[in-house]
């Protein structure tokens, strides 16, 4: 997906990484070649995760009305039901569905990505450490408790989507098997 690349494009001029060349369609998907990150460590994370970040405020952006509002930061299945319940002849809630797991499919960070950015999840994940070993809390800053909820509806549809796609899958395994005999 275009998002994917691009968000890398956003991640390069963010960190100063010199952008070499970009593919956004071939055969192989798309890429972007670029140069070191001006940002040590962090920068890496920066580029090779913005597809992760862009997708959710996409997302974000594109849900409107239909982002769920609750007291927590985590949903529940019942909350999840509860969602789909009530939009179950919501045509544009179903677009949204579709654009929401597409989006989650193609910001799946790829083994390059991983990579290249390995040293600075190492160094951040030690940061972290440190922050939690030291009693901050994440919950005094507000917008982590807003992308998680956003985060979580993602992940959540994402998953329901892989469903969606496994069963599609066995169906028409079943189906060309029937054919075949």
């Amino acid at each position: 997906m275009i998002i994917h690349e691009v968000a890398h494009v956003l991640g390069c001029l963010l960190s100063g990484a010199k952008i070499k060349k970009v593919k956004l369609f071939s055969m192989n998907g798309g890429y972007v070649l670029h140069g070191k990150s001006k940002i040590p460590l962090i920068g890496s994370i920066i580029i090779s995760f913005s597809p992760i970040a862009l997708g959710i405020i996409v997302i974000y952006f594109l849900s409107g009305k239909y982002m769920p509002i609750v007291e927590k930061s985590f949903y529940s299945l019942q909350e999840m039901r509860l969602i789909f319940v009530d939009n179950w002849n919501n045509y544009l809630f179903w677009i949204l569905i579709y654009v929401t797991v597409s989006i989650v499919i193609c910001a799946i960070p790829s083994k390059q990505d991983f990579k290249n950015s390995l040293r600075g999840i190492l160094f951040l994940s030690l940061i972290f450490f440190i922050l939690f070993l030291s009693g901050f809390s994440f919950q005094e800053v507000d917008f982590i408790e807003e992308v998680v909820k956003i985060a979580t509806f993602s992940i959540f549809i994402g998953i329901f989507g892989l469903l969606i796609t496994i069963l599609i899958y066995i169906f028409k395994k079943i189906i060309f098997r029937l054919i075949s005999f």
